[in-house]
């Protein structure tokens, strides 16, 4: 490689990486709704009772009524930050922020010691960090109230570990790739998934290109099998089974078991073909991932002239593709959850780029490649979540404060309107008994009975009704009656109506 393209390589690095910390800053303070508030919140709201010294395996979302307990993913990520937040006395939603930014970041350099692992150039990394620091989707969700940046960094470790006990068998690669297996399992399995894919693929390519005796290697194989493969599965399943018991003690919680969203989940098997798939996934999929669809046919171009670098490229699109054909429905209904595993098209697509920087005849390509993917995916940010990320939301602001005003701390509130959200709630600092659209809108059924007779003597301090004109009347004058409120909204707006208990009360 020539020392001027050295250069350039670097300086793209170091323009990606200022570029990509000054813009997880943008929004720093707003609130947590810019995009998916009703996930952010979610695990928002579990942080601040982990905070406050509520329960931890059993860890509280009090959003559902009583129980309060409502696992799903093992509370790794929000207990960090409950405890990062009460450290520091930093304020939650930036302590939140400030965690998630940091596993990313130490992603990276998962990422940077996996190929070191395949005999990467340290130059050549770069161009792997480049294009992932740049990208909409790792520059967006990974300043977000969320999961996703853990689950990546235990999983790419685990991807670092399983490539080095491949490469030697060390016992001490073993030991902590089946604590990062665990870990990342716990965490978010749909993440580890592609990892553990595409761990497979390479793990058995560098066996092959070592040649050693299958028979004689059987057993180290087997181990690895069992603490890389198995160990994993077996702890995400039981953690599910553990949160869907916990869940079902809950009246609404129960149609929240993994039972239960099986379909949800992994979404139909016509839904995998079908047009509005195959929309979403090249009309936002890869734009978040790239910044538009079409720059995806320049690394796909550059691979045909780099083609000692075919079975990375393929174990990668394997790991991107088998994801987002298992978890579809997931996909496509939430940006998010591309997060789990874009990662392996970046990747597909800077194997492309390197393959040719390997080349002399094609460094010169290789760069043009690299630096017109890096301009797309800056380009593709600012036209899809620069400004989503810069206006700060507050559709409910007046509504929390109504509410935070009318309702004591201790009381909870009853919420119609706004399917489970955690939003009010964990803005309100209340907790709450929301009342989805899929329950029976009946106050007089028997889950309404049994969620209101749940909450013993706790006093329902307001009832919110939010998008009204879907909600029914006689609903909320059935509600106004059975919780004992003023049968008129003592607050109004455009959002959502709060009622209060009567005077007498």
């Amino acid at each position: 490689m020539t020392e001027i393209i050295s250069w350039l390589i670097v300086a793209a690095f170091v323009v990606s990486l200022t570029w990509a910390i000054l813009m997880a800053g943008v929004g720093w303070n707003n609130s947590l709704s810019d995009n998916n508030g009703f996930r952010q919140t979610q695990t928002a709201i579990t942080s601040y009772y982990l905070r406050d010294g509520g329960p931890f395996l059993s860890y509280e979302t009090p959003v559902l009524g009583r129980p309060w307990s409502l696992p799903f993913e093992f509370p790794l990520y929000q207990w960090t930050v409950a405890l990062a937040s009460a450290v520091f006395k930093t304020p939650l939603n930036q302590t939140g922020r400030f965690i998630s930014v940091l596993f990313f970041y130490l992603s990276l350099a998962m990422v940077w010691w996996w190929l070191s692992e395949l005999n990467i150039t340290p130059m050549h990394r770069l161009v792997f960090l480049s294009l992932i620091l740049v990208s909409p989707e790792y520059v967006f969700w990974s300043r977000t109230f969320m999961i996703e940046s853990t689950a990546l960094f235990f999983a790419a470790s685990y991807l670092v570990f399983a490539c080095r006990y491949a490469r030697n068998r060390s016992f001490l690669a073993l030991f902590l790739g089946g604590i990062c297996a665990v870990l990342g399992a716990l965490v978010k399995p749909s993440t580890l998934a592609g990892f553990m894919i595409v761990a497979a693929l390479i793990y058995a390519w560098i066996s092959h290109n070592q040649g050693a005796n299958l028979k004689k290697a059987f057993p180290q194989h087997f181990v690895s099998f069992l603490v890389f493969i198995c160990l994993p599965v077996l702890v995400a399943w039981a953690w599910t089974r553990y949160a869907d018991e916990i869940k079902s003690l809950n009246v609404i919680g129960a149609y929240t078991t993994s039972r239960v969203l099986k379909e949800w989940n992994f979404g139909s098997l016509a839904q995998r073909f079908s047009a509005n798939t195959r929309k979403i996934f090249f009309f936002r999929i890869i734009p978040d991932l790239l910044g538009s669809s079409g720059i995806l046919l320049v690394p796909l171009f550059g691979i045909c002239f780099a083609r000692h670098r075919w079975f990375p490229f393929l174990a990668c699109m394997v790991g991107f593709l088998s994801v987002f054909l298992t978890f579809t429905n997931l996909h496509v209904l939430h940006d998010y959850y591309t997060y789990a595993n874009g990662f392996f098209l970046i990747a597909a697509s800077s194997w492309c780029v390197v393959g040719l920087l390997e080349q002399k005849k094609w460094q010169y390509l290789g760069l043009v490649i690299f630096f017109v993917m890096m301009l797309a995916s800056i380009k593709g940010y600012y036209n899809r979540y620069y400004t989503v990320q810069k206006n700060n939301v507050s559709h409910l602001d007046n509504t929390v404060h109504a509410i935070r005003h009318m309702a004591r701390p201790h009381e909870i509130i009853v919420v119609f309107g706004q399917d489970w959200s955690s939003e009010l709630p964990y803005y309100s600092e209340r907790r709450a008994l929301m009342w989805p659209a899929w329950m029976p809108q009946d106050m007089d059924s028997p889950e309404m009975n049994e969620a209101l007779s749940r909450l013993g003597n706790i006093r329902v301090g307001a009832l919110a009704v939010c998008n009204r004109a879907q909600t029914d009347s006689r609903l909320i004058d059935r509600a106004t009656d059975v919780l004992k409120l003023v049968a008129t909204p003592k607050y109004e707006d455009d959002v959502c109506s709060v009622y209060t208990p009567l005077p007498n009360r």
